[in-house]
Formats: structure tokens, C-alpha cells, sequence
């Protein structure tokens, strides 16, 4: 591969790894519309039946998924990235595979989360005869705004944990930016209930990878020293 092809895939996945979390805040932002989001499951029937009741919300909660959808498409084509860069740069292959594999197993679960997620104010939305049971819309929420966010902590893990200790193995990245993974990679077990911001925590070490890749191809230069 020659460097200026290597610079323009660089840039490429730089690219990709920060549309990542800019269009997860983005698809907050919309879905939220101001507010919290979709209720609890320990709400009130009422206040569960009129949040989905809203037409705005109807509008809004399927309009988020599909721009957190593309949010995850971001994150495929960095992860691709991601692996080839860490082969080039010498680092163990089981390490590498491991953390393509979290990256992998994340993507697919942040995609169900989406699906789920938005499942009932889409149903709303293409449905003229659907009405909304309370206890399935707790279940759904319990699913899509508890348990799979949580459940993804475990996958990021791998993914952050797996690539921050390949990266140093090759020493691909700056020290502290491999040190900063080794803190975000056990947060991301931890479960935030009902917030799911461990499920976040790899969108933040894809972002400052993102940032030392586009800086580095900047300035021209390939690998850092260790730190």
C-alpha cells in the first residue's frame, strides 16, 4: 500500500470514528426532543400511554434510530479499519481478532437495542388500529433501555480492552491514549440502570482514536514512540 493511500484510508477512518458519537448525540437530541426520552418501566400507565400517544414523539423516537443505525454503520467501517492498521503495525493477531470480534458483537447488539427501541412508536406510526398494552411497552422499554445497553457493556469491553493492549504490544498509539482505554474498558461493565452510559464508553475511545489517527496523517507521521 502506498503512503498516500494509506493517508486517505487513515483520514477515511478517522473520519468514520468521529461521526460515531456525533451522530449518537445527534439521535439523543432528536429522540429526546427536549425531554428524557421514553418514560421508565416504572411509570404510570398514563404517563407510558401518553408519551407514545404523542404524535411528535411517533415522529421523532424512528427518526433517531435510523441516524443512530447510520451511527453504527460508522462504527463497522472503523472497526475494519481499526484491524487492518493494528496487522500492519505488528500486533498480536489473537489481540486484534478479539477486539474486531467485541467491536463486531457490539455493533449487532446496538442494532437490536435501535430496533427494539423504537418498535412501538414506529408501530404507531405505520399502524391506524394498534393500541398500546402498558406492561408490553414496560417490557419493551426494560429491553431496549436496560438490559441490552447493559448487556453491550460486555462486547465494548473486549473491543476497547482487546485493541488498548494490541495497541501497545505495536505501540500504534500514544501511551496515554492506550491507558485511557485500559480505564474506559472495565467502566464498560459496569451497568448505569436505566441510563446505559457503559454502552457509551467505547464511542469515547473511538473518538480520541479518531482524533490521534486524523492528527497523525496531518502531520505526516506513521507510528509513535511508546509513551
Amino acid at each position: 500500500m502506498t503512503s498516500s493511500t494509506a493517508a486517505a484510508r487513515d483520514r477515511w477512518i478517522g473520519v468514520a470514528g468521529l461521526l460515531l458519537p456525533a451522530l449518537l448525540i445527534l439521535s439523543f437530541v432528536i429522540v429526546s426532543g427536549g425531554q428524557l426520552g421514553a418514560p421508565e418501566a416504572n411509570r404510570s400507565d398514563a404517563t407510558i400511554l401518553d408519551w407514545y400517544a404523542d404524535s411528535g414523539n411517533q415522529v421523532r423516537y424512528p427518526l433517531g434510530a435510523m441516524i443512530a443505525g447510520i451511527a453504527v454503520i460508522a462504527l463497522l467501517v472503523f472497526l475494519v479499519g481499526l484491524r487492518r492498521m493494528l496487522e500492519e503495525a505488528g500486533a498480536p493477531g489473537v489481540l486484534v481478532e478479539l477486539s474486531y470480534v467485541g467491536g463486531l458483537v457490539l455493533a449487532t447488539l446496538a442494532f437490536v437495542e435501535i430496533a427494539v427501541g423504537s418498535s412501538i412508536a414506529a408501530t404507531f406510526t405505520y399502524s391506524d388500529t394498534f393500541e398500546l398494552d402498558p406492561d408490553t411497552a414496560r417490557v419493551v422499554l426494560m429491553i431496549g433501555n436496560v438490559w441490552l445497553p447493559a448487556i453491550s457493556g460486555i462486547p465494548g469491553a473486549l473491543f476497547v480492552g482487546a485493541g488498548s493492549l494490541a495497541s501497545r504490544r505495536s505501540v500504534f498509539l500514544p501511551g496515554w491514549l492506550t491507558w485511557t482505554g485500559f480505564v474506559l474498558a472495565p467502566l464498560s461493565l459496569l451497568a448505569f440502570p436505566g441510563f446505559g452510559i457503559n454502552s457509551y464508553l467505547p464511542a469515547v475511545w473511538v473518538l480520541l482514536v479518531s482524533i490521534v489517527l486524523l492528527r497523525r496523517r496531518g502531520m505526516g507521521t506513521d507510528f509513535p514512540a511508546r509513551s
